[in-house]
This record gives C-alpha cells, structure tokens and sequence, in this order.
C-alpha cells in the first residue's frame, strides 16, 4: 500500500540527519529535494498500488471456480451461438465474437453447502432489468454445463423481480412544503432501490436511512417491512435482512404507505 508524502519525507529525512550534518533551516534546499524525491517514490508506490490491483483481479477472472470466473463466465455468454473446442489450447470458446449476442447484463455467485447459485438478469430495450425468457435460460443452462467446473453443483434463477411492501411513518419539519418533502421521500426511496447491489441482501434498516436522510425530515419510523419471491406463497417480514431471491426487486406499489405527521422542536 502506497505510502503518504509525509511519512516518505519524514524517512527520507531521518536517513540522511544520521549520515550527514545539515542545517535545520525550514528553507534548506536538502529539504527541496526530500520533497521533490517524496513525491516520485509516492506516485511510483501508487502505480504499483493499481499494478498489484490489476494482476490480482486478472488472476481471479482466469482462476476456474472462483466467483470473479464464474461472474466473467456468464458475462461471456453469446445467446445463440455454439461453443467450440479449441483442442490446440484446450479451450471451449466462441468461433464468432459477437457482443450484441451477450445478454447477460447483472449476475451474482453465492456458494453455500457446496452448491453454486447463479442469479442472472438482462436489461430490456428501456434499460429495465428483467428476467432471461425461456429459450435465452435453457441456452444459458446448457452454456454453464459445458462450461463449469467438473462435479460442481450449480443452480441458476432467473427470475421476475421480488416484491417489497413498507409502511413508513415521516415526521417532518413544517416550515418546509409537505409536497417538497414528500417528493425528496419518493425519490430517497427510489435511490434506495437503485443502491441495491444485484443479487444482494436487503436491509430494512438502510431503507429507512435512506428516508430519514431528506431534507425537512425530523425522524421516521419503519412500521413494516416485507418481501415476497417468486416461489413464495405470502410477503414475509424483514427484521434485520434478507438475500433477494431474484438477486433485485421492485416496490409494491399499490400496498406501500408513506403517512407524513408535522412536528414542531
């Protein structure tokens, strides 16, 4: 890890106070030239820095099995098209390079109990994340089984977004215009939304963060908070967090309730 200018100057300039004699002048031109050499070796200590940063990440994309293979894997994937062997490198790989054919725009890998979970989603003409349509899944399915490491279980969701339902209570500031207010709520709540990493964990508690950090709120209380999957029967309470079956989510519109309470310090 690169090292700040200061501790460099400050090594830099007990070396050279123990082999030579120099003057204490603030002035001194030796004291010029510490912090001319301080700041290369800091700026050559930064390149490595990103160099170590850079090797580290291509080595976890070429390393089969890890996550950062399995995400590179699925970003590779040419709905449509047939994997080769290359049997002069041993490799599976696509004849033609197409990237309009490659779909796969979100991806997740959680491992637990030995089992492979991929959580995929693409994006539609209008930017929505959206789930892989049936023929664009199997072919993905039948991509991973060529592809995967041998023996590795591995399970693949791709799938309508999860729903969330909350009851929020706002306390606000009157002097500010309830309608202002309401509007910075709406918008908190959507970049909430969007903060969301896919295939991520929700937790209520940023939620509400997210609601008491607008201007003109006082505080805010979380009534309610649940999800519901695609596989589930019924919306469930969120107490402290849970992982989105989809890997992303969107609001139940029409069973959220924001109440706005004015409150005077």
């Amino acid at each position: 890890m690169a090292r700040a200018i200061i501790e460099i100057q400050q090594s830099i300039a007990e070396k050279l106070q123990t082999q030579f004699s120099l003057s204490p002048s603030a002035v001194a031109e030796w004291r010029l030239w510490v912090n001319i050499f301080a700041l290369v070796i800091h700026t050559f200590e930064l390149i490595l820095d990103r160099f170590e940063s850079d090797v580290n990440e291509r080595v976890m994309k070429s390393r089969p099995g890890t996550r950062e293979w399995y995400r590179n894997i699925c970003a590779l994937f040419q709905n449509g098209y047939e994997l080769s062997f290359d049997t002069d490198n041993a490799i599976l790989h696509y004849a033609v390079d197409d990237p309009t054919s490659r779909i796969i725009a979100l991806s997740a890998v959680q491992e637990q109990d030995r089992v492979i979970t991929l959580r995929i989603a693409k994006k539609n003409e209008s930017g929505a994340v959206v789930p892989l349509d049936y023929p664009e899944l199997e072919n993905f399915k039948n991509y991973i089984a060529r592809v995967k490491i041998l023996g590795s279980k591995i399970t693949i969701i791709s799938t309508t977004a999860d729903l969330v339902r909350y009851s929020l209570q706002i306390c606000y500031d009157p002097s500010y215009p309830l309608e202002m207010v309401t509007g910075n709520v709406e918008a908190a709540m959507d970049r909430f939304k969007l903060s969301q990493d896919f295939g991520g964990i929700l937790y209520p508690n940023r939620f509400l963060d997210y609601a008491m950090n607008v201007q003109g709120v006082v505080t805010a209380k979380l009534l309610s908070f649940s999800r519901k999957g695609t596989s589930d029967v019924d919306f469930a309470q969120v107490d402290v967090s849970v992982r989105l079956e989809a890997g992303y989510f969107n609001y139940d519109n029409d069973n959220c309730s924001v109440t706005y309470v004015p409150i005077t310090e």
